[in-house]
């Protein structure tokens, strides 16, 4: 016993799903506070140290910047509300969440990527689907930690040049797309490891996307490519490739 080395235990993550119980409050069903507006939200967190704060499903009709209290929040939900966009007012204090890493704003009605976003230092996963986003813009570049970025079901129809800059991508889903090609800068990915390019307009792959060699699953069934490149023999890694209802690719039709 004169040995015994008593440690600390482990602090758990704080974390506040306003699904579940908040404070002295039981909600049944998301339903019950659908009506949440930034007063009620600021009147509920009163516990600076949240890491987590789910506000999915919430009739949210804007980034919720009342938050900004929170400097150690490292997720934040966002997802099934009414967010259109994301004003350029909060970029400083965007910029002062410095320990959020996952963001999720799937399944809104944003037009436009949110400026914004990008002054987010430390984001690492950016969930984006099933919004109305046409472009993207130069800032994206300055997300320099982005690992997992996920912009299925929106209205893209092509990547900037900036957008080659994410080096440090790994995993990239842009699904249900209107994407018609892919730049040759791809080969900048170089540490991508699942690439999903279903469903868009892709006529052709170039050849430096097979210099990805860490590609493990590659999906680009459902679109109108007319050739496989033969170089896709390269990526020795690769465990899951997808090439189903390419309408114009011909058993013989490699290049």
């Amino acid at each position: 016993w004169g040995n015994l080395l008593c440690l600390p235990a482990a602090t758990a993550t704080q974390s506040l799903d306003f699904g579940n119980r908040v404070g002295g409050y039981t909600f049944s069903s998301s339903s019950d506070m659908t009506h949440l507006q930034e007063d009620s939200i600021k009147n509920m967190i009163s516990d600076p140290d949240i890491e987590e704060l789910n506000l999915q499903g919430k009739n949210l009709t804007a980034f919720p910047s009342v938050i900004n209290h929170l400097v150690k929040l490292r997720v934040l939900d966002l997802s099934n509300n009414s967010i259109t966009a994301i004003s350029d007012n909060i970029v400083n204090f965007l910029a002062n969440l410095n320990n959020l890493q996952t963001l999720n704003l799937n399944s809104n009605q944003i037009n436009i990527f949110p400026k914004p976003i990008c002054h987010i230092p430390k984001i690492i996963k950016l969930e984006i689907a099933d919004n109305n986003i046409h472009s993207l813009p130069m800032q994206i570049s300055d997300l320099v930690s982005l690992n997992e970025m996920c912009l299925d079901n929106n209205k893209l129809t092509f990547l900037p040049i900036q957008f080659f800059e994410l080096v440090n991508l790994t995993h990239l889903s842009l699904c249900e797309n209107q994407l018609t090609n892919l730049s040759d800068r791809v080969e900048k990915l170089q540490e991508m490891q699942v690439l999903k390019l279903s469903k868009n307009c892709l006529e052709s792959l170039p050849k430096e996307l097979f210099t990805c060699v860490k590609l493990e699953k590659l999906l680009v069934d459902n679109n109108q490519l007319t050739y496989l490149h033969k170089h896709i023999g390269n990526l020795y890694n690769l465990k899951e490739l997808s090439v189903r209802n390419l309408p114009k690719v011909t058993p013989s039709a490699w290049k």
